[in-house]
């Protein structure tokens, strides 16, 4: 009888997850053990849907058999049924009411499996904290119970519209303009790249001078249901994230309000980019838990050489790589979240962003890899998840947009101040664990004094990146060190020691040539 390969499942992502399971005993103190093994019963049923819906995009339409521009947007049925989920589980209103870290946890559990609808909440959520910090109480009072998804409230999702043909993390290069006609402004002009086009509300950027750039709310629709002056030109075509929405739009008299006034554009801006990266950051480490679940589960059914690959010991090595770059990238992300109100948020956020995305991209080749040759073939699903990971170094700044503003950052006295006592509050051992991990967190510890030094000769531009990788290697290490304290367990206590022997290499910088590279 021919041999047929049994494929990997992914299983309940709250009970096949030992690790979160652990966090969440120590880190909350609502454990919430029911919530959770329903959020991963969902993953593991959403995730057969995936595969299966695979073929189902979303498609539009401009126009209808008569001839009238209707520029309508079928979604896939995922992200229909991820909607319904957001609003039953509460997955932005929690960490209004439940914290950063348990609303975090929670979409942990579940996003994996929803075709990136942590797109949409993560700028929903974005818009919230914004028009919450606008002190704009009309506008507040309009949306944002919308938004929290509150019961009784239509749930709404928001987009976020900022960029345009010249420019993307260059928002000064914007050319939409805002005008005032008859006491109502109004935007026109083209937004290159809007993520999730279905949503009820936007936030967009428009020029109201030359040189001053305001933040607009809009609705996307009228009352009447018709579109609000906005013409859905297309929907692009992309490499990964395909179940989302991602469309050319013309603003042409869009009726739009000003957040908080006119010319505070780029301030309000800040807090919501910090909630859509703390957002990227968690989505990294959810899509890599969600791939070594898979890759765990292949290796105990996959056999070669007599045995199954799961006791070959290169492939051991392989499965606990990836094992260790989940739970370095879980930790930050979930930190990241923790620090958000505090004057941390502009550098935790940007260095967990930057650091998780790259960990990700990285970790999704070996983990396709660990499948073989079935790890290349699209209807195993895993090549989909290895696409859409690829978007998390790009979306809400590139790596080395984010490592330049780290740098700036870093080039504040206070927030090195500020980091340095988080990494020593994160080394606070327990007496009883004290000879477990010393040795480490001595080298740890050398670790912090070498990037002190490269910190203190000042970052250059081709040195942004390395410091800002160096910073979220040691603040990785911190965490895993704290997270053996709290567990002692022993695979913690492993984790921290692998992670400071084989991940933790800070060096001196030198400069890199690279116009030498270049001459040719």
């Amino acid at each position: 009888m021919s041999f047929f390969q049994e494929g990997p499942e992914l299983p309940n992502t709250w009970l096949g997850d030992a690790f979160i399971q652990r966090f969440a005993k120590v880190e909350l103190d609502d454990a919430s053990d029911e919530l959770f093994l329903e959020l991963g019963q969902l993953a593991q049923r959403m995730h057969i849907r995936q595969i299966e819906e695979a073929h189902h995009q979303p498609r539009l339409t401009n126009w209808d058999a008569w001839g009238n521009r209707i520029d309508d947007i079928q979604l896939s049925p995922v992200w229909q049924t991820a909607k319904k989920i957001t609003a039953d589980y509460k997955l932005i209103a929690s960490g209004y009411s439940q914290g950063r870290t348990k609303q975090m946890l929670m979409n942990y559990l579940v996003q994996g499996s929803l075709d990136i609808y942590s797109c949409p909440l993560a700028m929903t959520d974005g818009a919230a904290t914004c028009l919450l910090r606008s002190q704009n109480e009309e506008l507040i009072e309009r949306a944002v119970p919308h938004l929290l998804g509150r019961p009784g409230i239509e749930s709404w999702t928001s987009g976020q519209w900022m960029t345009e043909r010249p420019g993307g993390s260059d928002v000064s290069k914007s050319e939409t303009v805002a005008k005032l006609e008859n006491g109502t402004w109004q935007l026109w002009g083209d937004k290159w790249f809007t993520s999730a086009t279905t949503s009820e509300m936007a936030l967009a950027l428009a020029k109201t001078s030359e040189t001053e750039l305001t933040l607009f709310y809009v609705e996307t629709r009228r009352p009447d249901g018709s579109l609000n002056n906005i013409r859905i030109n297309r929907l692009k075509e992309k490499f990964g994230t395909r179940s989302v929405p991602t469309a050319e739009l013309t603003l042409d008299g869009t009726k739009a309000t000003p957040v908080a006034g006119v010319g505070s554009g780029t301030k309000l801006i800040s807090p919501m980019l910090h909630v859509t990266r703390m957002w990227n950051s968690v989505m990294s480490a959810t899509l890599m838990r969600k791939l070594t679940l898979l890759s765990k589960d292949y290796s105990k059914k996959r056999t070669a050489f007599g045995k199954v690959i799961g006791e070959i010991p290169a492939h051991k090595v392989l499965i606990s790589k990836l094992e260790l770059a989940t739970r370095s990238a879980t930790l930050l992300g979930l930190r990241s979240g923790a620090l958000l109100d505090t004057p941390l948020a502009r550098v935790a956020t940007g260095i967990a962003k930057l650091h998780t995305a790259r960990q990700a991209v990285d970790t999704a080749a070996w983990a396709m890899e660990s499948f073989g040759g079935a790890g290349y073939i699209e209807n195993t699903g895993i090549p989909r998840v290895v696409a859409d990971i690829h978007v998390l170094p790009i979306w809400e700044g590139t790596t080395n947009v984010l490592s330049a503003d780290v740098a700036r950052s870093l080039g504040s006295k206070e927030t090195v101040e500020l980091l340095s006592d988080e990494w020593r509050k994160q080394l606070t051992t327990p007496p009883e664990m004290t000879r477990h991990l010393a040795v480490h967190q001595d080298i740890l510890k050398r670790a912090m004094r070498v990037f002190s030094v490269n910190l203190a000769r000042g970052i250059s531009t081709e040195h942004a990146y390395p410091i800002a990788k160096q910073c979220g290697l040691i603040w990785q290490a911190c965490l895993l060190s704290r997270f053996a304290g709290l567990t002692k367990h022993p695979s913690d206590v492993a984790a921290f020691q692998q992670f400071v022997d084989h991940e933790l290499s800070v060096k001196e910088l030198l400069p890199f040539q690279s116009s030498e590279i270049l001459s040719e």
